[in-house]
């Protein structure tokens, strides 16, 4: 029997972890994200506990292969969303932590949070590729 993971696999499921972890966080930790949650949508605590479901259950949706293409969708949308408290935290200079960042790390926040919205959109075949490369197959357990 061959079992065969492709790149997308491996990354789903990487990420997908990742996500699930950080959503399971937003519940442990929540006043670790509550400053940064813009204050014209108040009740801090809800929109973390809320962020942290999506998080945990688009995460487990991105490593089952047959739901990875609407987890990446959910994903990428909840990026956007999401960034809406990262670029407040910037603007208002909000630590996180107790700790204040330079506008240097808030810019590189910003392009991470872009190239895995586009990482993400690979991963589930919603760009305009739908899986057109032919330099990446698959990588297969076989020799």
């Amino acid at each position: 029997m061959s079992i065969r993971f492709t790149l997308r696999d491996i990354l789903g499921s990487g990420f997908g972890l990742a996500f699930m972890l950080i959503g399971i966080d937003h519940f442990i930790h929540p006043s670790l994200y509550e400053p940064i949650v813009p204050e014209i949508l108040q009740s801090a605590r809800f929109w973390v506990l809320l962020s942290g479901l999506f998080e945990v259950t688009l995460g487990l949706l991105l490593i089952i292969p047959r739901t990875r293409s609407l987890a990446s969708v959910g994903i990428a949308s909840m990026l956007v969303a999401l960034y809406w408290a990262n670029f407040n935290m910037w603007y208002n200079d909000i630590p996180l932590n107790g700790t204040r960042f330079d506008d240097i790390w808030h810019f590189v926040r910003m392009l991470i949070q872009i190239g895995l919205i586009f990482t993400i959109a690979w991963i589930g075949q919603i760009t305009p590729f739908k899986g057109r490369e032919e330099h990446i197959k698959s990588m297969s357990s076989e020799e």
